[in-house]
């Protein structure tokens, strides 16, 4: 989305129809947050800030679908 400037631009495209289709991934997803389906997974990657070479991943569900899945994977 780091293209895009306006949610209109990601409609143009026809993007909502990616949502449809399976597995859908996508980097700056919170330039269209307003068009983001209702159940989806964010998951952002973080610098870890006390080691340079390391990353935190945060995981962060949307809808009852993901959040059992983050359950399942984090105890």
């Amino acid at each position: 989305m780091y293209r895009f400037d306006f949610e209109d631009e990601f409609t143009a495209i026809g993007g909502e129809e990616f949502f449809d289709k399976g597995i859908c991934i996508i980097e700056w997803g919170e330039k269209i947050q307003g068009l983001l389906p209702k159940n989806y997974l964010k998951i952002e990657i973080q610098k870890n800030t006390d080691d340079d070479h390391s990353r935190n991943i945060i995981l962060t569900p949307h809808g009852a679908r993901y959040e059992s899945i983050v359950e399942r994977i984090l105890p």
